[in-house]
């Protein structure tokens, strides 16, 4: 509650602090607390400060309440503090994110050019994905990237006051749930990972999650829309009359609605396979109903049967999963084609329902935002099951589907052979069928790296990253039969090739089949799906003076599902609805 003092001033249309929201002074600011385990107050305001510094100095791990939930953070140079981490949140390998006090602590770090540092000092303040000067194994183990932030809120800023560092900054949340915001939940989920919390006298209402981007050929890509960009309002012409909600993906999950003649984009939610951000889409889309005094006249949902939060709504028009990864790319770059032109796209992801009921994943369309026709595919192979992480099981697979059994005596021998027999019989008798490139990509990585199982998503993608050879000069053929893609010497080329050679090879042949592809057709290129976050690849196409689209401003993963299931819905459908 504003003092006396300031609400004269918040009050006096001639004063510069007119309906400044963020006013306050010593007499009525927001008290900040340092806390521990069992809620007790152990300093507050400017000596709470000082005493976390000297706590994270000491190797403690704090639990500190930022603009859109708390962050779990420690010294990024206190080996054992990290190494405590995580054994404490169980997160054997994914990659940390770092807080620096300003640009100049980034560039101790990260080489860092002038987009880069545009985008770290923006007011969007991301994280931004840079490479690193050396090898951080511990907060980024296997990889030559660092997610770098600077801080961004004048609470962080009053910590670096006192803390003479770099931070691991990471969000406070049990796996695959959202990000914590108030100080009950932190506790009952989170007491055994913290040692002390720094909180402050105001409710986080809306969590967000941290934006992530990085800089690719010279352009801002954006991997997650949340904290600084998302909710966002976009106005768009459309003839249809009615209020429509698209639910999105099921994975990376954002919702769009649709009324008025604007689209409203939901911030990042996350993964809909957990109770917690399960519950999360249901209380931010009320939210949002509440607001706008919203009634959706048509719900609009992935194909797959077994989403389970699309099953709480009925009088749902199904988009293909790909098909809406590709609406949503076209509609970002719409204003450079003609009206319904056709273009060419290569989704690449790591899966997706299909139209015939395969998981699909490495699919080439020629289409626009009304139609599609999928004129090519990665080979169909069998899954031995559903566990995607499992990416030895991956590679078993491919090696059975090319009868390379002979090539892979080396990698079959490290498995036990009961345990061989048994897979095989599974594999014999799976009906699961994917063309998915993503987890043809970590069979390949199973056999290179030599790993059984991944800790998180894209693990292999920037493993391979960290081993590309930009002055070899080498390829591995990919070549196209009846719409088939054959990527029999990637595998081949996994089981006999040194490291360094058989990534730089597999990274060339995936350019060069998009470049091939290409030229068959006289239509512009988009690149679309999570396989194209990978700098890489978009590097060596760039380098070979290819010309392609990529997703930029709506990230090219599943975050972007709901958008393109609603640009597609607006331009194909007649506007006949059911009323709820």
């Amino acid at each position: 509650k504003m003092c006396e003092f300031c609400k004269s001033e918040y009050k006096d249309p001639k004063n510069r602090r007119f309906h400044a929201q963020p006013i306050s002074c010593p007499q009525c600011k927001i008290d900040v607390f340092l806390k521990n385990k069992k809620g007790e107050i152990l300093a507050q305001d400017n000596e709470a400060f000082k005493t976390c510094a000297k706590l994270l100095k000491q190797g403690k791990i704090l639990a500190i309440k930022g603009m859109g939930g708390f962050h779990l953070m420690c010294d990024a140079f206190n080996l054992e503090a990290i190494k405590e981490l995580r054994l404490r949140k169980n997160r054997p390998k994914k990659p940390f994110a770092l807080m620096c006090r300003d640009i100049n602590d980034a560039k101790e770090l990260c080489f860092v050019d002038e987009e880069e540092e545009k985008l770290l000092g923006s007011i969007l303040a991301p994280i931004v994905i840079l490479k690193a000067k050396k090898a951080f194994s511990l907060i980024a183990p296997d990889v030559d990237k660092l997610g770098i932030m600077l801080a961004y809120t004048p609470l962080h800023l009053l910590l670096f006051r006192y803390f003479d560092g770099v931070l691991v900054a990471t969000s406070a949340n049990l796996s695959g749930e959202s990000i914590i915001k108030d100080e009950h939940n932190l506790l009952k989920k989170l007491g055994n990972v913290f040692d002390f919390y720094l909180d402050y006298a105001r409710e986080i209402h809306n969590p967000s999650d941290d934006s992530i981007a990085q800089v690719v050929n010279g352009k801002t890509m954006f991997l997650r829309t949340s904290r600084g960009l998302n909710p966002t309002y976009l106005e768009i012409k459309s003839d249809k009359k009615g209020v429509f909600l698209a639910l999105g993906s099921e994975l990376k999950n954002e919702f769009v609605i649709f009324y008025e003649n604007k689209l409203l984009i939901s911030p990042y939610i996350g993964d809909l396979k957990s109770v917690d951000v399960h519950e999360r889409f249901f209380s931010l889309l009320d939210f949002f109903k509440q607001s706008y005094d919203l009634s959706f006249d048509q719900i609009l949902c992935d194909k797959h049967p077994s989403f389970s939060y699309t099953k709480e709504f009925y009088n749902t028009y199904k988009i293909q999963h790909h098909y809406a990864h590709f609406c949503a790319l076209y509609f970002e770059y719409e204003k450079e084609f003609k009206k319904d032109e056709k273009v060419l796209g290569f989704i690449f992801d790591g899966t997706g329902y299909g139209d015939d009921g395969k998981i699909w994943g490495g699919e080439i369309f020629i289409g626009n935002l009304k139609q599609y026709e999928r004129i090519a595919h990665f080979e169909n192979f069998t899954l031995i099951n559903s566990d995607i992480k499992n990416i030895q099981n991956l590679a078993l697979s491919l090696i059975w589907h090319y009868d390379l059994e002979d090539e892979a005596k080396t990698f079959l021998s490290k498995i036990p052979k009961i345990k061989l027999e048994n897979l095989k019989k599974i594999h014999t008798h799976s009906t699961l069928q994917t063309s998915s490139l993503g987890r043809i990509i970590d069979a390949f990585g199973s056999i290179v790296f030599d790993i059984e199982k991944i800790s998180y998503e894209a693990q292999i993608g920037l493993m391979c990253e960290a081993f590309y050879d930009e002055n070899l000069d080498f390829s591995y053929e990919l070549f196209s039969k009846d719409g088939e893609i054959n990527f029999k010497e990637l595998i081949e080329g996994a089981l006999k090739d040194e490291k360094s050679k058989a990534i730089t090879g597999m990274f060339n042949a995936l350019a060069n089949l998009i470049i091939t592809f290409s030229k068959t057709y006289d239509l512009k290129v988009l690149l679309g799906g999570g396989v194209f976050q990978n700098k890489t690849l978009l590097q060596i196409l760039k380098a070979k003076n290819f010309d392609f689209l990529v997703s930029l401003k709506y990230p090219c993963n599943d975050s972007s599902i709901a958008l393109g299931q609603m640009v597609h819905f607006l331009k194909k459908t007649d506007n006949i609805f059911k009323t709820h």
